[in-house]
């Protein structure tokens, strides 16, 4: 049996997201080749291993409780550091996001019967801008991101989910599966 990762993800705008492949195109130009410079701005809602019929199982279930994911605004303020991973990111707005993930935890585990350990729970979702594997590197990126400032908004109207072979050294390249609407009613 094929394994699949699925990567329940939120995509900014076209604008903001080309804004923030610009910043991470500069961080690897002034500072190096980083973790995750090259990745897509996204944040990240749920990750789950599963053999490849889990996708329509997957699509009908999200389908299913869409209507009970309501349209939203991100608004990104400036960037910040996990320090204990060495992680620079753009911080922004979580309770919404907060809210969906926990609905869409609550979907994979009560309605799909995944384990808690298979749907971690992410307690401070993120857009990832680099994590430099040493810590002179890191130092000099966040000293020079953390003058930098910088702010958008974008709304969210879908969430994407992304599929891939599983492999453990993740070389498999992201292909979207699809996209699941949320519900613009106010």
């Amino acid at each position: 049996m094929m394994l699949f990762e699925f990567f329940i993800i939120i995509e900014p705008c076209e604008k903001v997201s080309n804004e923030i492949q610009r910043i991470k195109r500069e961080s690897k130009t002034k500072f190096g080749y980083a973790k995750y410079v090259n990745s897509k701005p996204h944040i990240t809602m749920i990750r789950v291993v599963a053999d490849e019929s889990f996708e329509e199982i997957l699509k009908k279930e999200l389908s299913l409780y869409s209507a009970w994911m309501k349209v939203f605004t991100v608004n990104i303020n400036n960037f910040k550091i996990f320090e204990s991973t060495n992680v620079i990111y753009l911080e922004h707005n979580r309770e919404e996001i907060i809210a969906l993930q926990k609905f869409l935890v609550e979907i994979f585990r009560k309605r799909l019967k995944f384990s808690k350990r298979l749907t971690p729970f992410i307690t401070h979702p993120h857009i990832t801008i680099a994590k430099p594997d040493d810590i002179d590197q890191f130092q000099r990126n966040w000293n020079y991101f953390k003058h930098q400032t910088y702010s958008a908004s974008f709304g969210v109207n879908h969430l994407t989910v992304l599929k891939r072979k599983f492999n453990p050294d993740n070389s498999e390249k992201w292909d979207v599966a699809f996209k699941i609407e949320l519900n613009s009613a106010k």
